[in-house]
């Protein structure tokens, strides 16, 4: 390696200097030639103007032989042609000869009105005078110019020749020098070529090591060290399809720290954070399974191929009482499935032992349950409705409707809401069964993507200036680690800004509400708005107000409706607006049904409001002329609804 490094840095030496040497070849050429090319030129200018003085001076003397208009007129242009090329000495020659053009112009001046003399003697037929100017005055200035534009011609002439006789020399000595420098740069070339060669591979494995580097962390849980949520789908399906060939088994354990928020909020997010390492590492040294995941929060899964679930489930139970004898003052609930390859359904697999984990939670937590010990006693989903779900992701057929959301205070149109339907041929009663489906068997950010594409393939026909509420499910966020790029390119691909799409998040499912504030935060970051919706639906609200900066709360539409009538709330209405008004967030109040909600929530201030009162959901999107404010809506209180409002219905949709 050290001799590696040295050849390099002498390969480098040798190409510099080659390219230093032939840079300063090269403006040494340059130079020479543009000394010559100056001294040429210069010289053709002193010579021309020697000649343009030796036609003025034989003018004068045929002037004196046979006077005439004509041949002072002649006098006159070679004058002139002096001037000129002395001004043109001035402008395109160094320094020196500038200044001695600049005195020439003045002794031609003299010169010339001395002439003038000289021409009106010889007319007036007075010679002596003529002669004595001529000879007296004209001859000594004439002869002093006509030497020192022989000398400066002489002079480049002499730098003209020097100045070839040195470029002739420097060529030959190129000629020379050159076939040495391309021999020595070729030898520099040959040892950069034989480096890279050398390197190649080591920056092939580099690159390639780098590579495995980054999709470990793509399928790595950065606290814990073991497989994340993306890690264990790929792990669950290929166990299935390879692991377990001729009908043997496999098990799917489910693992959940019991009561592990309350934990988490009484000894804090640091201590709560040492103990799912602390745990992680139990499974490590209990050597259950090679493949052990964090599936998210205290969610943990085995894959246990090749293992009958009797053995199995006493491996685990140990490893249950090992975990409540810890240090870790937790307890533990696990939830267990089996299956054959033979009998292949990665989700229902997943959605039996989930029913097994929530049912040994449900009776009293800190114990070990299977399938079969439930399976008479719980009913899933029907392979059907999987089936269902499972086209849908494959085939994508989504339709979306909009329902607006009106400003109160302005009676226009804040924003319409999308939202997503499944076709109908899928069987689903609404898109809640649907997502519900598709939660359970873990799919549910690839759902959100299909809502998403089918959303924006409308965003054209929104109405200039108008939001677009988006919903994203919160397990999207959490499972989905490019959730924001991915969205951000749907965004910016149907010519939307992200300052124009407010993301909703739900307060009824949140889950691990951690990973959901840095995903929000994250989202923020790009330009999106964020919304809290269902609020008053959950408890997990009030936690995530006082941790995120959020631009609209979003009322639950049952916390409306019962307001009128239920003490309870309508103090939860009233707090809600409340809060959200004390931390600058807007609100927007949900499921407006009637006169008399709409009365409420505009007695407290609610700024905006949406709900089949004031226009159902629709698959089309009017223009922005055809929607109908509600300003008439808004003035009538809680009379009966006006004429009007038959007709934003229709406009809307159903």
């Amino acid at each position: 390696m050290k001799w590696t490094n040295l050849l390099s840095r002498l390969a480098t030496v040798i190409l510099f200097l080659v390219l230093l040497v032939f840079t300063g070849f090269s403006i040494w050429i340059a130079r020479l030639n543009q000394q010559a090319s100056g001294a040429t030129r210069e010289s053709s200018l002193f010579r021309r103007i020697n000649y343009a003085l030796s036609d003025e001076e034989s003018v004068q003397f045929e002037y004196v032989l046979r006077p005439s208009p004509e041949l002072q007129k002649e006098h006159l242009d070679d004058a002139k042609a002096v001037i000129v090329l002395l001004h043109q000495l001035q402008q395109e020659s160094d320094p020196d000869a500038a200044r001695l053009a600049q005195r020439l112009l003045g002794e031609e001046t003299g010169y010339l009105i001395l002439s003038g003399q000289f021409f009106a003697a010889v007319d007036a037929h007075d010679l002596t005078r003529a002669q004595t100017i001529h000879y007296g005055d004209i001859d000594p200035i004439f002869d002093q110019i006509q030497q020192q534009i022989r000398q400066e011609a002489d002079q480049r002439q002499d730098l003209e020749v020097a100045a070839s006789a040195q470029l002739s020399q420097l060529l030959q000595l190129t000629f020379i020098v050159t076939p040495t420098l391309f021999a020595i740069g070729l030898v520099g070339m040959a040892a950069f070529w034989w480096i890279n060669r050398s390197y190649r591979r080591k920056v092939n494995e580099a690159i390639l090591a780098e590579k495995t580097h980054r999709e470990q962390l793509v399928f790595t849980d950065p606290l814990t060290g073991l497989g994340n949520h993306h890690a264990y789908q790929e792990h669950l399906s290929r166990a299935l399809a390879e692991d377990c060939p001729d009908g043997k088994r496999l098990v799917l354990v489910l693992l959940d720290l019991d009561e592990f928020k309350v934990f988490n909020d009484a000894q804090g997010h640091q201590r709560g954070d040492e103990v799912l390492l602390a745990f992680a590492d139990l499974l490590r040294e209990a050597r259950l399974s090679a493949a052990a995941f964090r599936l998210g929060g205290d969610d943990f899964a085995l894959i246990l191929s090749e293992a009958s679930l009797t053995d199995a489930t006493l491996a685990l139970e140990r490893f249950r009482e090992d975990v409540e004898r810890s240090s870790l003052g937790i307890t533990l609930s696990i939830g267990m499935a089996e299956t054959t390859s033979e009998e292949f359904d990665r989700e229902l697999l997943h959605t039996q032992a989930t029913a097994a984990l929530r049912e040994a939670k449900r009776r009293g937590r800190n114990r070990l349950l299977t399938f079969e010990e439930i399976e008479r006693s719980v009913s899933l989903v029907s392979s059907a409705k999987i089936r269902a779900v499972r086209r849908v992701l494959s085939e994508g057929k989504m339709t979306a409707a909009f329902q607006p959301i009106w400003n109160l205070a302005t009676g226009s149109l804040l924003a319409l809401e999308a939202l997503a339907r499944p076709a109908a041929d899928y069987g689903f009663a609404g898109p809640e069964e649907m997502f519900n489906l598709a939660e359970q068997i873990g799919r549910t950010h690839e759902l959100d993507g299909i809502c998403v594409r089918a959303i924006m393939a409308r965003a054209a026909e929104l109405p200039a200036d108008t939001l677009l509420f988006l919903n994203l499910t919160p397990q999207t966020l959490v499972y989905d680690p490019l959730t924001g790029a991915t969205l951000l390119e749907a965004v910016v691909s149907a010519g939307l800004t992200p300052s124009r799409v407010v993301v909703e998040i739900t307060e009824r499912s949140i889950v691990q509400l951690e990973e959901v504030i840095q995903k929000v935060k994250f989202l923020r970051s790009m330009g999106f708005r964020v919304a809290l919706d269902d609020a008053g639906a959950g408890n997990a609200g009030l936690e995530l107000l006082s941790q995120l900066s959020i631009d609209f709360v979003k009322i639950d539409r049952a916390v409306v409706g019962r307001a009128l009538t239920d003490q309870a709330a309508h103090s939860v209405l009233v707090g809600l607006a409340t809060i959200a008004r004390e931390s600058h967030i807007s609100v927007v109040a949900e499921g407006i049904e009637s006169p008399e909600m709409l009365d409420l929530v505009q007695q407290l201030q609610v700024q905006y409001a949406q709900g089949y009162f004031l226009g159902r959901p629709g698959g089309t999107i009017p223009e922005a002329s055809a929607l109908q404010d509600v300003s008439q809506l808004l003035s009538t209180g809680s009379h009966e609804m006006p004429a009007t409002t038959s007709a934003i219905r229709p406009v809307l949709g159903k």
